[in-house]
């Protein structure tokens, strides 16, 4: 079964990677280049999810 089939399933996967991304950001907030960086491959990753998803 795709993984497209399972949002509940994708859902809590990519909301305990964000908690964990962002635990980890927190330890290291004083950089803020890389929580751009990390925001900018997550907002990319998130966009490209809708994306396929949205194809017949």
């Amino acid at each position: 079964m795709s993984w497209q089939q399972k949002p509940i399933l994708v859902g809590g996967l990519s909301l305990s990677g964000g908690l964990w991304l962002w635990w980890q950001l927190q330890a290291t907030a004083a950089e803020s280049g890389e929580l751009l960086v990390w925001l900018v491959i997550a907002l990319g990753s998130g966009l490209w999810w809708l994306r396929q998803r949205s194809r017949p």
